[in-house]
């Protein structure tokens, strides 16, 4: 990937997951596992997955390489028992096709797309100027019937990473 080239990730229904969006584009999703560790997760991150108090999930954090180039940080809060159960696949291979790959389907995800600015992680992870905007795209995915078993969040550059959506009337 050229510095100038801009990853569009489609956000359209049957959900795509963003590794096969990429490869059906021509370019190639890797990524550097940063941490996956067991943790109390915050309270909004409790509340989303439906928790009760003082229950431990995984917290995993994934520098996203498109074609080589940093392009994401992906932080996501898994449930304990898929952590347990999943963590060495999910240390090397990207969430939700190894998920799926498990027998664990994502019904949905409910999503919501902000700005932010690179704060001193950000910038030096992502390799941008301190302060550079960055795009926040923090989602929940679901298994049926609407359980929610993962919480996260990819902060991308704005410069090299964008998000499409196309819509139908029913």
């Amino acid at each position: 990937m050229t510095p100038q080239q801009k990853v569009d990730y489609s956000l359209s229904s049957p959900l795509v997951f963003l590794a096969e969006d990429l490869a059906n584009k021509g370019i190639t999703l890797t990524f550097n596992n940063l941490v996956f560790r067991k943790v109390l997760p915050p309270q909004a991150v409790q509340a989303s997955l439906q928790l009760e108090s003082n229950v431990s999930v995984y917290f995993q954090k994934k520098l996203l390489l498109m074609d080589g180039a940093a392009g994401a940080i992906d932080m996501s809060y898994i449930r304990l028992e898929l952590g347990q159960q999943y963590g060495a696949e999910l240390k090397r291979q990207m969430t939700f096709p190894t998920l799926e790959a498990q027998g664990v389907v994502i019904n949905h995800i409910d999503a919501v797309i902000e700005c932010t600015h690179a704060d001193y992680e950000m910038a030096g992870l992502l390799e941008v100027p301190l302060g550079q905007p960055l795009i926040v795209y923090r989602y929940t995915a679901y298994i049926a019937p609407d359980q929610p078993i993962l919480q996260g969040q990819t902060i991308s550059r704005a410069d090299r990473f964008c998000y499409s959506l196309s819509t139908k009337r029913m």
